[in-house]
């Protein structure tokens, strides 16, 4: 086992740590170069170790407590933000805080990445590798305590973390050389901190001894004061016991060959003995003729000790420890029983004690927060745990098998007590270790008595507290009489020098404030003299710089604010300027854009089909740019070259103008003339064909009604699609009357659905309605159009007939009440991506010219617009193959409505 380090010497570590962590805190804090951030990191963190030296230092903590582990936890935790700063990974630190590691074991990992990552960063500066190792050290220090078992751990650990600080001071000293002040003050820190370090250790030193020779001196005392109390136990019940054995209760059964019945033994042992724990009545044979306390093995056990065996030989009263089995020891005592006037012994007593927690507690611990701990020895194998008293609870006794065998050794060949100190339990402890015997002088265990190193601890915390911060005060005294001798000394170079760094932060007009007549106060003056020059002229320069940030401003005001997109490229074709326009067209942000190349950003073909990438890209054209979310856009571009003064090239600019309105507008075109044509030659082809008939030769009279049925049924579909175009131009032109008046819904949809039960053919048309179902707020002519329309989508889109059903429900709020008319089909139905665009202007599924549907495209549409012109909605349903449902909502008469504006915005 590695010996405890003397507390001087951690003494003067602590303190050496501290005042390392303050230097170097002042060090980093005053060093150039660095951003504010890493700074107050760096000031921070070895302040936080300078405050857990402090706390260890003063005594107010030991090495593997908690609080301090965990500040130097947060003190590397903070060194490594510091030396990650301004890298956005200062969320590393937070996997070394408390609930994800033991606070030893925190602060070992963040030293660790703390140090590697200032060798890292600082790697080029002075005293950086020193730094960043002493910071592993400092964590090295820190991982041997998250060790268990290790008994040399900590000492270990404070040799180390004294190697790492003198490391750290390495630095400090190297950091020094750019202030002559911090210099001075270092030097002077330096040589105070060798004289303070071996006064105090010399000291410590002392102090320290004495209080250890003491601790030893009492315990010793304590374990000879523990057998003289055991010899005494031993004997202390027997007279009680010999004067119960005279008495009739118990001499009768004794002499009689009967056993002295329990219940007297029990009731003699609970009133005037409590505290024995077993009781033996033995006649002269050594045959037992009452117990308590013990089994008949047991009792046997004990009759055959050899301190029963000598009473019983002697007659003699006798108390002796003894050993019997299962590793136990006991106190016994014996005395003969004589009854008045016979002087032969009819029997003997026998008190017992098991050596046991609470034996040791009354016998062999004082005050002082003193433990006892009792072994049974054996020849020729380690002295075996008999118990143990004065520990926490769970606590166990871990000394060391060797201690134990050389002590019993020693006490075999007839050695008394020795003092040690050893570790149990985790603890330093001052012990003394006495031999148990027999009657024979034999010993048959050991009886150590313990004092808790802390109670010396207690006494050395005092000293050092007061000790420590003495010194702290001393040095602190010293350091600010250093600091204000330097600063007499420094003091002008140092306002010339604050002059000149204010100067280069851009504070031209500043002035060194140095008085006297020396060479410091004339190159202060030629200093003032060339700060007036350069504040001449830089304001000349400020003033045309000005005039160009405006410039630039007012550019980017119309480059952001234009319609168009505009790309900027430089001569490698890489974009450096990208306005919100050209944003929207490519569906990427700006942040994504600048810096990529062109062939990158606008993706997509030209009108040819050709790749964009695939070519070297044109300086105008059409082209349709491939969004960032797979859309293709339909855009203008246009180019013109960047070019500097002298003609040298910057770049070029590319103008991107989008044109899906207008490729709307063509779509529309181009889908309505397709549409009007078919439905217009739909109509007309039986007018013309019929009348060429009847115009050339006599038909009959049955026929020729038919073919005038005929043409009058093309010439109202004609009508309809007029009146259709008519309408909705009128709807889109904001001329279309609504005068709304409370109707019956009821009326208008059974008329309407009565008319197509005629034409319908093989549909079947039905209606459901609600109960007291309100008058609906509408322009009933309006509203048998949306009606018809929908009607006629049904059935055209019904082929094979089926059932097609007319309902009409309320629905929504009191205030906003609602009727919904829905129109249920049985025919093809409709895609469900389709669903999205059957409400476009023109817009069909099928749009080709051999589409077996017919159609402008304009239904779905108009009926929507007048829902909404009624303050309504509309909806549609489908699936494929199993039909759909259209609905649409119109206000009752009376409810609140929000009208949507009839006008073409």
């Amino acid at each position: 086992m590695t010996p405890e380090l003397p507390a001087p010497l951690i003494f003067a570590g602590h303190l050496l740590g501290l005042l390392v962590s303050l230097g170097a805190a002042l060090a980093l804090g005053r060093e150039r170069g660095q951003r504010t951030p890493a700074k107050v990191g760096a000031v921070l963190g070895f302040l936080a170790l300078a405050i857990a030296e402090g706390y260890h230092g003063s005594g107010l903590a030991d090495e593997t407590s908690a609080e301090a582990s965990w500040l130097r936890a947060a003190g590397y935790t903070l060194l490594l933000i510091a030396a990650i700063t301004p890298a956005p990974r200062a969320a590393l630190a937070a996997a070394f805080g408390p609930g994800t590691l033991t606070a030893s074991a925190s602060a070992t990992a963040a030293a660790a990445l703390a140090g590697i990552a200032s060798m890292l960063r600082r790697r080029h500066e002075p005293g950086g590798f020193w730094l960043g190792a002493g910071i592993l050290v400092l964590g090295g220090a820190d991982g041997l305590l998250a060790l268990e078992g290790l008994a040399w751990a900590e000492e270990a650990s404070h040799l180390i973390r004294v190697v790492g600080y003198v490391f750290i001071a390495r630095t400090v000293v190297g950091l020094s050389r750019h202030s002559m002040q911090f210099r001075f003050v270092v030097g002077f820190g330096g040589l105070l901190v060798a004289v303070v370090l071996f006064v105090s250790a010399a000291i410590g030193t002392v102090i320290d001894r004495n209080l250890r020779d003491t601790a030893l001196e009492r315990v010793l005392a304590q374990s000879e004061q523990a057998q003289a109390n055991l010899r005494a136990l031993a004997v202390s019940p027997l007279r009680v016991l010999v004067s119960l054995g005279q008495s009739a209760a118990i001499a009768q059964p004794i002499q009689s060959g009967r056993s002295v019945p329990v219940s007297t033994i029990t009731f003699l042992r609970d009133n005037l003995l409590p505290d024995v724990d077993f009781v033996l009545f033995l006649d002269r044979g050594g045959e037992v003729r009452g117990r308590l306390g013990l089994g008949r093995s047991q009792a046997v056990e004990v009759v055959g000790t050899e301190v029963v065996d000598f009473a019983l030989r002697t007659g003699k009263e006798v108390g002796s420890l003894d050993a019997l089995s299962r590793g136990n020891l006991a106190l016994l005592g014996v005395s003969a029983i004589r009854p008045p006037g016979q002087p032969k012994a009819i029997g003997f007593a026998v008190a017992g004690f098991a050596v046991d927690a609470d034996l040791l507690q009354r016998t062999a611990i004082g005050g002082l927060g003193n433990r006892a701990v009792a072994f049974r020895g054996r020849r020729g194998a380690p002295p075996a745990l008999a118990a143990a008293a004065g520990f926490p609870e769970g606590t166990a006794v871990d000394v060391p098998d060797q201690v134990l065998t050389e002590a019993f050794g020693s006490f075999l060949a007839g050695g008394e007590e020795e003092t040690r100190t050893l570790r149990m339990a985790g603890r330093e402890h001052f012990v003394a270790m006495a031999p148990l015997r027999k009657t024979n002088g034999e010993p048959v265990g050991i009886l150590m008595v313990a004092e808790p190193a802390a109670v010396l601890g207690a006494t050395r915390q005092e000293v050092n507290q007061v000790l420590f911060l003495v010194t702290v005060a001393v040095f602190g005294l010293a350091f600010l009489l250093a600091l204000v001798a330097a600063r007499r000394i420094t003091r002008p170079l140092v306002a010339l020098t604050g002059a000149a760094r204010r100067v280069q932060a851009g504070e031209l007009e500043a002035k060194a404030d140095v008085g006297g007549e020396d060479e410091v106060a004339d190159l202060a003056g030629a200093f003032n003299q060339m700060t007036d020059s350069v504040n001449a002229m830089t304001a000349e320069l400020r003033l045309a710089a000005t005039e160009q940030s405006q410039l630039r401003a007012r550019l980017e005001t119309v480059v952001n604010s234009m319609g168009d997109g505009l790309i900027a490229v430089d001569d490698d074709n890489r974009v450096v300027t990208y306005n919100p326009a050209a944003g929207e067209i490519v569906g990427m942000p700006r942040s994504g854009v600048v810096g990529k190349p062109l062939r990158e950003v606008l993706r997509g073909r030209d009108s040819s089909g050709r790749s964009l990438a695939a070519r070297k890209w044109a300086p105008s054209g059409l082209a349709f740019v491939r969004r960032a979310d797979g859309d293709e856009v339909p855009v203008a571009i246009s180019s013109a070259p960047l070019q500097e003064g002298d003609g040298a090239s910057l770049g070029r600019v590319y103008v991107l103008r989008d044109m899906s309105r207008e490729h709307e507008v063509e779509r529309m075109k181009t889908e309505f003339l397709s549409n009007i044509s078919h439905e217009l030659r739909a109509p007309l082809t039986p007018i013309i064909g019929y009348s060429q008939i009847m115009t050339r030769r006599p038909v009959p009279a049955d026929q020729g009604q038919q073919f005038a049925r005929s043409i009058l049924e093309s010439g109202q579909r004609l009508e309809r699609i007029v009146a259709m175009l008519v309408d909705f131009s009128a709807i889109e032109a904001g001329r279309l009357p609504m005068a709304t008046e409370p109707t019956s819904l009821r009326t208008v949809v059974q008329d309407t659905v009565e008319r197509w039960r005629e034409r319908a053919g093989e549909h079947k048309i039905e209606t459901r309605f609600a109960r007291r179902l309100p008058p609906a707020d509408v322009n009933a002519s309006l509203f048998a159009r949306m009606l018809d329309e929908l009607l006629d989508n049904a059935v055209k889109y019904s082929p094979n007939g089926g059932k097609i059903t007319v309902a009409v429900n309320p629905e929504g709020l009191a205030s906003r009440r609602m009727l919904k008319v829905e129109v249920t089909d049985k025919g093809i139905g409709i895609e469900s991506e389709d669903l999205a665009r059957i409400f476009q202007d023109f817009r069909q599924v099928d749009a080709s010219d051999t589409r077996p549907f017919g159609g402008l495209g304009l239904g779905l549409t108009f009926v929507k617009r007048l829902a909404e012109a009624h303050g309504g909605s509309m909806d549609a349903e489908s699936k494929l193959g199993k039909g759909s449902t259209f609905s649409f909502t119109v206000p009752a008469a009376g409810a609140t409505k929000k009208r949507k504006v009839t006008e073409k915005r």
